[in-house]
């Protein structure tokens, strides 16, 4: 993937910019092609980053300054973690990550109180026991450029990234655990939104070396992380606070600054083309497609629920109740857990479960109406249909997504009309 940086300087503006660039470093990221407009007046070590540094003169036209990197990201989660990457990382002294900072006070009594209960057995369960403290005690609050710190966060219940990070740090730190915070960008689904500057966590084990989290998005609606996972779509520019002022410094002025990313995702056509093939009953087209995304993420919940619906399409529902069962025991994001369920209500349906498979779907849509328009095109609930419950549910569905088809025509309409 492709990230720029663009600063425009404004004309009669004296100073210098200092700009963090994304380097290769080991299990993270490579760094394939940095290239620049205009070639930087320096290049230092700073903030545990690698920062570019040019001298602005005054000019009476604008100025402009792009920094385009090139880069391989490598997802660096629990689930991806070995010890072949520790042995590759650079050996350091972590001890300095045990500390107590101006905003980690992991040496305050309240931290240390909370903390002795979410001790574990070992430190990578004392880290699962901080993790989902923070992410259940915490609400998002944006904050912006007032850090609240740990001790603030933990009494309010609120905070952005940067307090989500800061308490889960001062927890591990606390418990002996080495911990820092990580700044970077992280890469966003909206094509009008694509890059948001973004802290998270890195945890050290001494198996495994550094391992990130992130407990901001793990507490978001849509959540692409989970204490095992991160999505690849993190992007690292450098760690601790000083680095969190969005890899970017100004003095002397006013200048402005975009930043977009060019990021293409492989498996979202991958995922495409197994519903369609589903869509078409190309069933042994859709296990080809499942077959390559399960070769790179074996235990990802929604290819296991894909290849449990595949089976049950081909009428093996004995195959497909196994991995229904284990796609419950690994869900930790509601969608997954809805596609379980669903999976299991047709299963259900199709073995002679009909009123437990209807009790599980009006649940379903109790808790969310979109099922309702899973339920509406899939013809694995078929059995149902001489059930009148079922009936209304799939008229609901139907309507349902006939009035988001509407909704989405309508804002494409405006946007043309915008452009």
């Amino acid at each position: 993937m492709s990230f720029a940086q663009s600063f425009t300087i404004n004309p009669h503006t004296a100073g210098k910019v200092e700009c963090s660039l994304p380097e290769s470093l080991t299990g993270r990221q490579s760094a394939l092609l940095l290239q620049y407009n205009r070639a930087p007046d320096d290049t230092l070590r700073k903030d545990g980053g690698l920062v570019a540094v040019w001298k602005i003169a005054r000019s009476q036209e604008p100025q402009q300054i792009v920094v385009l990197s090139t880069l391989k990201l490598t997802e660096n989660s629990l689930r991806k973690a070995s010890p072949n990457v520790l042995e590759r990382q650079q050996r350091e002294d972590v001890s300095i990550y045990l500390e107590p900072e101006k905003t980690i006070q992991s040496n305050d009594a309240k931290i240390a109180e909370i903390a002795a209960n979410l001790r574990g057995s070992d430190d990578k369960e004392s880290a699962r026991n901080v993790f989902n403290f923070v992410k259940d005690h915490l609400e998002y609050n944006q904050f912006y450029n007032q850090r609240q710190g740990a001790k603030k966060a933990l009494k309010k219940g609120k905070g952005d990234c940067t307090e989500y990070s800061e308490l889960m740090i001062a927890f591990l730190r606390n418990l002996g655990i080495p911990a820092r915070m990580a700044m970077g960008v992280t890469l966003m689904e909206s094509e009008e939104d694509r890059v948001g500057y973004h802290n998270w966590v890195e945890v050290h084990f001494d198996d495994l070396g550094w391992i990130s989290f992130d407990p901001t998005w793990a507490d978001a609606e849509r959540a692409f992380t989970t204490f095992e996972r991160m999505e690849n779509r993190y992007i690292l520019l450098g760690y601790g606070h000083a680095a969190s002022s969005y890899g970017v410094r100004m003095s002397g002025g006013d200048y402005r600054v975009e930043h977009k990313a060019n990021w293409e995702d492989p498996i979202a056509p991958i995922r495409l083309r197994i519903h369609l093939a589903l869509y078409s009953d190309s069933i042994s087209q859709a296990h080809k497609s499942i077959d390559t995304l399960l070769s790179w993420s074996p235990e990802e919940v929604r290819y296991i629920s894909l290849r449990a619906e595949a089976f049950m399409r081909e009428g093996d529902f004995e195959t497909a109740l196994p991995l229904i069962q284990l796609s419950f025991v690994k869900a930790e994001h509601f969608m997954d857990e809805d596609q379980s369920k669903l999976n299991m209500a047709a299963y259900m349906a199709n073995t002679g479960k009909k009123k437990e498979a209807m009790e599980l779907l009006i649940a379903l849509e109790k808790e969310r109406e979109f099922n309702a328009v899973m339920v509406s095109y899939n013809p694995l609930f078929s059995p149902l249909s001489d059930q009148e419950d079922f009936q209304l549910l799939k008229a609901r569905g139907e309507a349902l997504n006939q009035k988001m088809a509407k909704e989405f025509e309508a804002r494409e309409a405006a946007v043309g009309r915008k452009n």
